[in-house]
């Protein structure tokens, strides 16, 4: 009986699945010129969707395993805009999972409001339209996605 109950508080300490969408706390987007992406966080984690609303908050939908850590994501963005058509704002999308080793399969909503750096790229593109090109672990793939937005009155 011992041993089936140590069975069941092993199996038990994990979650195993999350159905629902969990939203984490608000990042604040952060801006080094000189950072190394190769020393950023970069657990490996799923970039499932991204939209922008017209306020300049930009929201990510990622999915990863674990369940038994706290998890930390971190937003980078380098201050440069390619001149590609529309014009690419690059940004790093960073995942620390603190060795969770836990196999649930979370789904997660990280909101962060990059309305700072979509001013600065209409200020120096004169455009309303910007391919996002986001960089995720574990291998720095990149995600791309076109968005339009109209800075608020």
């Amino acid at each position: 009986m011992r041993y089936l109950l140590l069975v069941v508080l092993l199996l038990t300490s994990c979650r195993r699945d999350t159905g629902s969408l969990e939203t984490v706390e608000r990042l604040t987007l952060l801006s080094n010129e000189e950072f190394e992406k190769d020393s950023l966080p970069n657990d490996a984690l799923t970039i499932n969707s991204v939209s922008l609303d017209d306020d300049g908050n930009l929201t990510f939908d990622v999915s990863h395993s674990g369940g038994c850590q706290e998890h930390v994501y971190g937003l980078y963005w380098e201050p440069v805009l390619a001149k590609t058509d529309p014009p690419t704002i690059e940004f790093y999308l960073s995942h620390e999972a603190n060795g969770d080793a836990c196999e649930a399969w979370l789904n997660k909503t990280i909101t962060v409001d990059i309305s700072s750096v979509l001013g600065w790229a209409m200020d120096t593109s004169g455009e309303f339209t910007f391919r996002l090109a986001f960089h995720y672990p574990p291998d720095w793939q990149q995600y791309e996605t076109v968005l339009f937005w109209t800075a608020p009155d």
